[in-house]
């Protein structure tokens, strides 16, 4: 039985491959989801493949992040901060960059960007201000905020992880944040500078028309 099950699944991944009737990659992860799902490999050796459990650990928080962005708490985060910043500017960026950096203390710091990227535009346009003020200040907001945990970042989870191979104790939740709040609060210093001193450079639609990039622009969702 596992024998033929084996060869089945081989079968499938000929064909499927041959014929392009999935993406390589969805095959590749298909299989190996039918061999765990069979019994024909342990739960180790499924993910053994990806060379380190902290990477399955950075799927399951992008996996998270996207739920929370689905669940519509991303669009009443960005009415919540036009509403408390009544109209001004400055606390408009100040509160978007503060929640940026709070949201990537408890989640990976790129689904954060990815989730308030839309706030930041929405925002930018109310006050006739160019994006470019703020995408870089926002990502600034959301590295240095991910530092501050253990699963803010993927980068601290590597470390977490090689350290427990290494036999050292592993990276507690909340060990880096004496440290880290430091930091961010230093770097959102940084970004009442940054954010006065940054080129308005347009928004997408004059970008995409000066560089004539719209027959090569496709919107996935």
């Amino acid at each position: 039985m596992p024998t033929t099950i084996v060869l089945a699944l081989l079968v499938f991944m000929l064909a499927a491959s041959a014929f392009e009737w999935l993406a390589v990659d969805v095959i590749a992860l298909t299989i190996l989801a039918a061999l765990l799902v069979t019994g024909q490999i342990d739960l180790a050796e499924g993910i053994s493949g990806f060379s380190d459990t902290a990477v399955i650990t950075v799927l399951f928080m992008m996996i998270l992040s996207e739920a929370v962005t689905d669940s519509g708490l991303v669009a009443q985060v960005g009415h919540r901060i036009s509403r408390i910043a009544g109209g001004s500017w400055g606390r408009s960026v100040a509160l978007l960059l503060v929640v940026c950096g709070a949201i990537s203390m408890f989640i990976n710091n790129t689904a954060a960007i990815a989730m308030l990227l839309p706030v930041a535009i929405q925002i930018a346009k109310q006050h006739r201000k160019g994006p470019s003020k703020l995408l870089l200040p926002l990502n600034y907001a959301a590295v240095i905020g991910g530092t501050c945990t253990l699963v803010g970042t993927s980068t601290n989870i590597l470390v977490s992880s090689l350290a427990e191979a290494r036999g050292l104790p592993a990276i507690a939740m909340f060990e880096l944040f004496p440290m880290g709040i430091v930091f961010f609060s230093c770097g959102m210093l940084y970004n009442v500078f940054l954010v006065r001193l940054l080129p308005e450079r347009g928004d997408a639609s004059s970008l995409t028309s000066k560089y004539q990039l719209t027959t090569f622009l496709t919107e996935v969702k």
